[in-house]
This record gives C-alpha cells, structure tokens and sequence, in this order.
C-alpha cells in the first residue's frame, strides 16, 4: 500500500516537473499574458515570461472616473513591473496609495500578486521522481547481482524466497 501510494505521488510529482519544464521553455519562446477578468472595480490577470508565472489581482474602491484613471495609467506599471527576484514574490492584499501632487497619498483599493520562477518549481517536483529511480535502479541491480531486491541479502543459495524479508527472487 504504502509503495502504491509513493508511486502515485512520484508519478503526479512527475507530471508537475514534466509540465514546469514545458511551460519554461515556452514562457522564453513567447511570453504570455492572459487577462482572467477586468471590470472597472478590479481584475485580474496571468503571465508567463522570463522564466516565471505570474499571478495579479487588483479591486478599485473609487468612483468610475478614477477608476478609469488608475486602470489606463497606474496598474500596467504595478500589474506589468518585472517581478524577476531570484526567488518567489508574495504581495497580498498590499494598499493601492497614490499621492497627487506631492500630498498625502490617497487609498482606492488594493493589489495582490504572486510570481513563482519555474526553477522553484522544478526543484520542488524533482526529488520524488528522482528517488522512485533511484528505488527502481537499486532494485534491478541487487536482483542482477544475486542479491534480493527488496533487502539485499544474498539469495543466491536460496531456492525461491528470501529468507530475510520473504521476497521471490523475481518480484521488485
């Protein structure tokens, strides 16, 4: 049970890594940006460039015309700034603070943005995948070797099963 459950875990491990990867190289190839909705009160949007996924949020608290103001002029440099740190960024819920003038800055709303480079990804899903080879190599190299495949003890002299463990000679 437990190694049915470590194989569907590799395996599902597997696919993210699989897809991370893809995603990588298409994300250099061509940039995307999706926008999910827009509205004058907020929106939201994903992209994926320079070898990361972005998510952004916004919600507007403002009447029609500023709204319209800060969706034409302030949010692409918010929803568009290169969010290209080495690792992940979280920004929830931040305040949307604009002063004009140079007065006291005004509150309309609020952002949230969360940027995940692929590598991070990569790295997560990997070690999963990599210890089910590992497992399977080791397996198949103690079974070459006389040895059993789930223990290593020499099974050489024994007939059918392994006296340690009670493994077959032949089952992984």
């Amino acid at each position: 049970m437990r190694r049915r459950l470590f194989n569907a875990i590799a395996l599902l491990s597997l696919a993210l890594l699989l897809a991370s990867a893809a995603l990588w190289l298409y994300a250099w190839r061509s940039p995307t940006l999706k926008k999910l909705s827009d509205s004058p009160a907020g929106g939201s949007s994903v992209s994926i460039d320079a070898g990361r996924v972005t998510y952004f949020h916004y919600v507007l608290d403002a009447d029609p015309v500023t709204s319209q103001l800060l969706r034409g002029a302030v949010l692409p440099g918010i929803g568009g700034r290169p969010w290209r740190n080495a690792g992940c960024a979280l920004e929830w819920r931040r305040p949307l603070s604009i002063a004009f003038g140079g007065g006291k800055p005004s509150t309309f709303g609020e952002w949230t943005v969360i940027s995940v480079p692929f590598w991070s990804l990569i790295a997560l899903s990997a070690p999963l995948p990599l210890a089910w080879l590992a497992r399977r190599l080791r397996s198949r190299l103690r079974g070459a070797a006389g040895l059993c495949p789930g223990c290593g003890y020499d099974v050489r002299a024994s007939a059918d099963r392994c006296p340690e463990c009670g493994k077959r000679k032949d089952e992984g």
